[in-house]
């Protein structure tokens, strides 16, 4: 039933926010005849000869002065998603690339919100979009995105597994599962999350807790977003919660954005609706209340080999649904072979009034934990 319930909720979670991606943020389109005028223009600039003789790929040149053909998926924080036909899915800084020749057209947000869909050329610091006819700076680019995409290339992803096992006295096995998925476009971003634990001590159930989140964020402009639409999903029978449920809106500010560093701050009204696995004699299994919450996420390459990630997640409902909840994760990322890391990860969950049980017990406040495995980056 529990598993029915989470598969449902995560299924819930995921189309509901690519519904709102798509009423929100739709995919430009080009009209054939437009789009032959810009196939027109493109033809009568010079192209190096290494790009003139296949056209049918996008060319990135490096400053080492190599060139990679492939397709250009696009950019953030001037890191720049290239997959390359030979080396598969690269993620290079813009300073290591001399220029660029994009063979379809793609969608720059600038940063004063607006965007503009075109063939894509660079030189250095310049940028310029053949169809809107303009030549730009870096600084004023956001970010770049497929401007007529297919779906998957809308996502990227990651799948984080540790697992433990101990025999002898005590036989104990952990499981930690978690997974995070991002569309992006060059006005917004959806992200889905879950975090799972599972551990059996001596064939005894001690943990069992599922968390899935799901984010839609459309930005303004270079230093605001909006999240018209948050979700999230919590079961812990430890907890004595056999579901949590929570919707919010809310606003957020890009703290810092740049080469190495994402970090940002939301905050936002919303409404959660809890349901306990027992309580004392006549209190209501069911809780509802109105919540204010506030989250922050930081992200940073800390060197080219190694990311440092961390969320932090504040709640405030009434009493009767704990109060306040805290939700905190931190995970270091460290390369060992093509798209696998090495994960060093830590989770705390907090909850200020955990709800008694028909028995009168009152679960722990807080629930922490470390876990080491492995990263396959999607």
């Amino acid at each position: 039933m529990n598993c029915r319930l989470l598969t449902n909720a995560v299924l819930c979670c995921f189309s509901t926010v690519l519904w709102a991606a798509d009423e929100q943020d739709p995919v430009p389109v080009f009209k054939t005849e437009s789009f032959s005028r810009e196939t027109d223009k493109i033809r009568q600039i010079p192209l190096p000869a290494m790009v003139a003789a296949d056209p049918e790929w996008d060319w990135l040149r490096l400053d080492s002065g190599e060139w990679l053909k492939g397709d250009l998926r696009g950019m953030e924080r001037d890191e720049v998603d290239f997959d390359s036909d030979e080396l598969g899915v690269l993620s290079l800084d813009w300073d290591d690339i001399k220029a660029i020749y994009s063979h379809r057209p793609m969608s720059i947000m600038l940063s004063d919100g607006s965007t503009l869909v075109g063939i894509m050329r660079s030189k250095g610091d310049k940028v310029t979009m053949i169809g809107p006819d303009q030549e730009l700076e870096l600084s004023d680019i956001i970010g770049v995105a497929v401007g007529i995409p297919k779906e998957r290339e809308l996502w990227t992803g990651n799948v984080a597994v540790g697992m433990s096992l101990r025999g002898g006295n005590v036989e104990q096995s952990d499981v930690d599962v978690s997974t995070r998925f991002t569309r992006r476009t060059a006005h917004s971003t959806v992200r889905l999350s879950y975090v799972g634990n599972f551990t059996k001590t001596n064939d005894i159930e001690t943990a069992n807790d599922h968390l899935a989140d799901a984010t839609y964020d459309y930005r303004l402009n270079k230093d605001w977003f909006l999240r018209p639409f948050g979700m999230e999903y919590y079961q812990d029978p430890f907890q004595n919660i056999d579901s949590q449920w929570k919707f919010s809106v809310g606003a957020g500010y890009y703290i810092i954005d740049n080469n190495d560093i994402l970090w940002t701050v939301a905050a936002g009204p919303g409404y959660q609706e809890t349901r306990y696995n027992t309580v004392p004699a006549g209190d209501d299994l069911d809780s509802h209340s109105g919540t204010f919450q506030i989250s922050s996420e930081y992200d940073q390459d800390l060197t080219d080999d190694v990311d440092l990630y961390w969320l932090y997640e504040f709640t405030a409902s009434n009493d009767a649904t704990g109060r306040g909840k805290h939700h905190a994760e931190v995970a270091l990322d460290i390369d060992l072979i093509s798209d696998i890391d090495f994960r060093i990860a830590a989770y705390f969950d907090h909850i200020d009034r955990p709800q008694p049980d028909d028995d009168g017990v009152i679960p722990d406040n807080s629930d922490y934990r470390l876990t080491v495995g492995l990263n396959y980056d999607l």
